[in-house]
């Protein structure tokens, strides 16, 4: 804590004022802002395209619920993934056309 006679709340507006990244780490969590850089170039950015009628929100909306896409796509861009991270983005991009039971991508189209 900054002051103990501060409220949380206080302190909470402090840092967001000093901070905005600080901000969104408060609402989003570190985990799902960790995963936002990977999560960019994978749902289609200046040099990437994008998949097919589906946008970042939807996107997001499974890394915030998903644990395991979190942790994957956290990855992207740090070194070669392993095979059971590109498992879990190819069972993301299913996740993505609302196709949950499916963990490849040639069984959902």
């Amino acid at each position: 804590m900054l002051i103990s006679f501060f409220s949380v709340a206080q302190e909470v507006e402090l840092l967001s004022s000093i901070s905005p990244r600080y901000a969104s780490q408060l609402e989003l969590g570190v985990e799902v802002c960790r995963a936002l850089p990977g999560l960019h170039p994978l749902t289609g950015c200046d040099t990437v395209n994008s998949f097919a009628g589906k946008g970042k929100k939807a996107a997001l909306d499974i890394v915030k619920a998903d644990k395991d896409s979190r942790a994957s796509i956290h990855r992207i861009g740090e070194c070669v993934p392993p095979m059971r991270d590109l498992r879990k983005m190819e069972k993301f991009v299913c996740s993505l056309y609302n196709d949950v039971n499916s963990c490849k991508i040639k069984d959902t189209r």
